[in-house]
């Protein structure tokens, strides 16, 4: 009577036929996770390039920036060294500039003390020339006087 009322087919068989289809179900679900998980995959093995090329891209940034560093130092470097020179040069025109200078004043100062010594000479002569002048023509004058008297 059971079997017939199961449609004369065995308990066995329809829990296998169950489970079958339980099974198929799961192999489809577990097929659409696959799928899923493939895509998943894939998109993630192109990030992972694009993210790779990137790091590259990076990474020969930092070589490039490196090395133009590098000759950015080495320029900021000589520029050191012609600032530094620059400044020895200057030092040392300075230091002939002020003794040219002192130089200057002091053979202004000499020639000063010389153009004084040489007015002195000067009001010297011309005080003896004015005497000079009124001796003779006191004797201009004495002869004159002599000349008329003979």
């Amino acid at each position: 009577l059971n079997r017939t009322l199961e449609g004369g087919r065995p308990h066995d068989v329809i829990s296998l036929e169950a489970k079958g289809k339980s099974n198929e179900r799961l192999i489809a679900h577990l097929n659409l996770q696959v799928e899923y998980l493939q895509r998943t995959n894939c998109d993630l093995e192109k990030q992972l390039k694009e993210l790779l090329e990137k790091k590259s891209d990076a990474a020969n940034r930092v070589v490039n920036l490196s090395t133009k560093n590098e000759h950015l130092c080495n320029e900021l470097n000589e520029i050191d060294h012609l600032a530094q020179q620059l400044e020895r040069d200057k030092e040392i025109a300075l230091e002939i500039a002020d003794k040219e200078i002192q130089e200057a004043k002091n053979e202004i100062q000499k020639q000063h003390k010389e153009m004084e010594g040489f007015e002195e000479t000067i009001a010297k002569l011309t005080k003896e020339l004015t005497a000079t002048h009124l001796d003779n023509n006191k004797l201009q004058e004495e002869f004159q006087c002599k000349v008329e008297e003979n």
